[in-house]
């Protein structure tokens, strides 16, 4: 049988558009709407990137202590051209890995816009302003400046841990906190007591960035500083509890000396026991006694054992410490009891009639005595003095 026959072409259909003044005629209907999809998606894309494209997250100032890990904010919304990080100015580089920062590195999720610098282990050298830039859109951050903080050294006490001073002499304690940013405010502490009188001084480093710290404590040690120990604590805001040091006090003196008698009070005649209690440091190196002025040779211990007679009563008896720092001597007298002794006896006198005349005599005696004048070949008490005025 006959083979049937194909079906007649299919014509292309022309539809009436609204376009057909921009397109010059008829245009097949898939061709229109390729055509208006074009414009208004083109048009769209374009408008988002040129108007859209903004910073939603930028870079702020902050503060990081020396050691720790800081993250600085960038997030660029409807943008994904390039990005990149300036440190003073200088580009830091691209892409998330910067090499020649080892301690730097872009972090965050780049199909949401997020590129945020990590900086690990911060240090002095990434003190400094950064920003981050947009570069294919021509956007810039504002700048931040990042602020590393860095704690003092252990503080250093000059001459510590121990200072050997000498009482009576005036010393200043000097203790130093160096390599600060900011500068180490220092604080002093005797027996946990602040004390409020010290001095200050700060001197800025190369870097113009740290600082090193001076503070001087004037003190005049005495022998109750011996063992007493001082505190030097310093601290800035990368480490506001602080960091101390100390240092112990070690205070020659010359031996401080106390003279005692025993018994305090006697009767001439009697014995009694000098003792010669005595501290000093260095070591003492030995005792001397004198009675009135004179070396009594025999005497070379604490203790000075006698007799004792009216003399002692007068003539003090002193005890003489040394050491290598220097000596101190104490003296006192003794409360002797003795009958009254006459010292000096009254002198005749020759006056003439109608003159005046002074007689006087001089007694010694403990207890106190007292004196009394009579004319000779009468009981008659003329006068209770060591003298006898006798007007004409």
């Amino acid at each position: 049988p006959p083979l049937p026959l194909p079906p007649p072409p299919l014509q292309p259909r022309r539809v009436f558009s609204p376009f057909r003044w921009l397109l010059g005629g008829s245009v097949p209907g898939a061709m229109l709407v390729l055509a208006a999809l074009w414009i208004v998606t083109g048009t769209g894309a374009a408008f988002a990137q040129v108007v859209q494209t903004r910073f939603t997250e930028e870079p702020e100032d902050q503060t990081v202590v020396a050691g720790q890990r800081i993250v600085l904010s960038c997030v660029v919304l409807n943008y994904s051209g390039i990005v990149q990080w300036t440190k003073d100015g200088l580009a830091l580089g691209m892409g998330q890995g910067l090499k020649a920062w080892p301690r730097y590195r872009i972090v965050g999720a780049a199909e949401l816009g997020q590129y945020n610098l990590e900086i690990s282990d911060a240090e002095l050298s990434d003190d400094a302003l950064y920003e981050c830039q947009a570069t294919e859109a021509a956007l810039r951050s504002r700048r931040a400046k990042l602020t590393v903080l860095i704690p003092p050294e252990d503080p250093v006490i000059d001459g510590a841990p121990e200072i050997l001073l000498r009482a009576g002499t005036p010393y200043n304690l000097t203790c130093w906190a160096r390599n600060a940013k900011p500068a180490a405010s220092i604080f002093w502490f005797r027996d946990g007591v602040k004390q409020p009188e010290a001095a200050m001084a700060t001197e800025v480093l190369s870097d113009g960035k740290r600082e090193s710290t001076m503070s001087q404590l004037l003190i005049n040690p005495t022998d109750q500083d011996i063992g007493r120990v001082f505190v030097c604590r310093c601290a800035n805001e990368a480490i506001p509890e602080g960091k101390e040091t100390s240092v112990k006090l070690n205070v020659h003196h010359p031996p401080t000396v106390t003279l005692s008698i025993q018994p305090q009070t006697v009767q001439e005649g009697e014995r009694v026991t000098f003792t010669c209690l005595a501290t000093a440091n260095p070591e003492i190196k030995g005792y001397r006694w004198a009675k009135g002025g004179v070396i009594l040779e025999g005497a070379k211990e604490s203790k000075y054992e006698t007799q004792v007679d009216y003399t002692f009563f007068t003539e003090p008896v002193s005890c003489e410490v040394h050491n290598d720092v220097g000596s101190t001597n104490v003296s006192t007298l003794v409360d002797v009891h003795f009958a009254p002794r006459i010292v000096v006896d009254p002198k005749p006198t020759t006056t003439d009639i109608g003159s005046d005349v002074t007689l006087t005599c001089v007694w010694a005696g403990n207890p106190p005595l007292t004196l009394t004048w009579t004319k000779k070949e009468s009981n008659m008490v003329a006068l209770l003095f060591a003298w006898f005025f006798c007007p004409s």
